[in-house]
Formats: structure tokens, sequence, C-alpha cells
């Protein structure tokens, strides 16, 4: 089983804003095969289930830029902002860590 993740935008989608047939094909049986086909963009959840709807494809959802992830209309995760003070933490500790 492999995990692809596809971007809309250039890649999937046809200059007419569609999902083309040979593309809808490939996924059909990339997931046919057991492959997990997951869409990614930045565009609205709403706007990408649209898409997927007029394909007739289910396929998980990553939107906002990868900090929410959606699969079958159920929010799976969603990365909160970080604050200022853990940010800086974070990059005190790889910073630590590529000293050593």
């Amino acid at each position: 089983m492999k995990l692809i993740a596809i971007d809309l935008d250039g890649t999937l989608l046809s200059r007419t804003g569609v999902i083309t047939e040979a593309n809808q094909e490939a996924i059909r049986r990339r997931q046919e095969q057991g492959d997990i086909v997951t869409i990614c963009s930045r565009r609205s959840i709403h706007d990408i289930e649209e898409l997927l709807k007029r394909s007739d494809l289910v396929c998980p959802i990553l939107s906002g830029n990868g900090a929410i992830g959606f699969y079958e209309n159920e929010r799976i995760y969603r990365i909160s902002e970080l604050s200022p003070h853990s940010f800086k933490g974070g990059m005190k500790a790889r910073q630590d860590a590529e000293c050593q």
C-alpha cells in the first residue's frame, strides 16, 4: 500500500478546472490496487469536496496547506498555530541538535 498525495492546481485539474477523465481513472486504478490517494490543496474543503463529487471520487483531503485533514466529511486532524514561544523553543532544540 502506498500513500499518493496529489495537488489539484496544475496537476489534476484541466485548464477548465475539472479533474480530467484520465486522472479520474488513474486515481480509481490506484485505489483498486489498495493505495490511498489524497488530494492536497490550499483550496477550501468545500471546493475540493465539490470537485471530487463531480468526478464521483472519494479521497482523503488535506486542506489549508496541510493544516486540516478530512476523510468522508469527518475531520481527521487540525494543526493549531504555534505560539512564538513554542516556535522559538523548537528552533533552539534543532540548532542544539545540529551542533552536536
